[in-house]
């Protein structure tokens, strides 16, 4: 679930990024909280509140998502969820 919002928050939906910052603000959906991960987020949706015309293409790159602590990453070349080794 968290990938696809991502991918929504790169094409500068502002709600998407909203939620993820919340994700990793917040603990949400199992996650751990990660204040410095939320701040990038928070760096991005405020440009986007400033600009509604933004994109930002590069962000899995720029905030890649850490594995979720039971259900691992998405991987969208296998359209499957991967647990770390």
């Amino acid at each position: 679930m968290l990938y696809f919002t991502q991918v929504a928050a790169s094409m500068g939906i502002e709600g998407s990024m909203l939620k993820v910052l919340q994700v990793f603000r917040d603990g949400d959906y199992g996650y751990i909280k990660d204040e410095k991960l939320a701040r990038k987020y928070d760096h991005f949706l405020t440009m986007l509140e400033n600009d509604e015309s933004l994109a930002f293409p590069d962000l899995a790159k720029q905030c890649p998502l850490p594995s979720h602590p039971t259900m691992g990453l998405y991987n969208p070349e296998t359209d499957q969820n991967e647990m770390p080794e």
